[in-house]
């Protein structure tokens, strides 16, 4: 349904998480802004929009929606998010990169919203096929897994391992989510801009 001032509050928290993602980047002098930047409305929509299920009072509740950055360079933009859900204060943002800090530059275990370590790009997709595959089959638990991939590593053959793996067992329960910015560490992605070219590949997993 489109509804105005839902679509003016999430511009609204973009907009925020955008200025985050940059300010922590810049004092730390070092990071990943506009990784963070290009997928800002895709996570916005997903955390603000009335679709990820999650309870801030209780990190370890097991009914927790799960989100993974397979991406997790886009670090900015992760810690960002949970800033403006109240589980993280500006002055902590602030110690993005710092020697001690939670807030690292790719998420682990030392921030307690984190769900799996990301850094080395290609393995995001099957942490998120391994949740998905306990959630519905041996825990049978309600949560749904999310994965934010960029377009570029989806040039990796594990993606599409957990692709196929995903289709086999029918797991509706995990959501990816690519961010078809276009670009990668060395220029330009193998398939640009083109979308459909992403939906004929896995669809043809089924």
């Amino acid at each position: 349904m489109h509804d105005p001032e839902r679509l003016e509050k999430l511009a609204k928290i973009s907009k925020l998480i955008r200025w985050h993602s940059l300010a922590m980047s810049t004092e730390a002098g070092s990071g990943h802004p506009t990784s963070s930047l290009s997928a800002t409305e895709l996570m916005v929509g997903l955390l603000f929009g009335g679709v990820f299920r999650y309870d801030l009072d209780n990190p370890d509740n097991p009914n927790n929606d799960r989100l993974i950055f397979s991406k997790g360079h886009a670090s900015p933009l992760f810690y960002s998010l949970w800033a403006a859900a109240g589980a993280v204060s500006e002055k902590e943002l602030m110690t993005f990169r710092k020697f001690g800090s939670p807030i690292e530059g790719h998420p682990t275990a030392a921030f307690v919203h984190t769900v799996a370590a990301t850094g080395s790009l290609g393995q995001g997709l099957s942490i998120g096929v391994g949740l998905a595959l306990n959630a519905k089959y041996l825990d049978k638990l309600p949560y749904r897994t999310y994965v934010l991939l960029g377009d570029s590593e989806m040039s990796e053959g594990s993606q599409w391992e957990s692709v196929q793996i995903a289709a086999w067992y029918r797991l509706n329960n995990l959501v990816g989510v690519i961010d078809v910015n276009r670009l990668g560490q060395r220029g330009e992605t193998m398939y640009g801009w083109d979308i459909e070219s992403y939906v004929r590949r896995i669809g043809a997993f089924g």
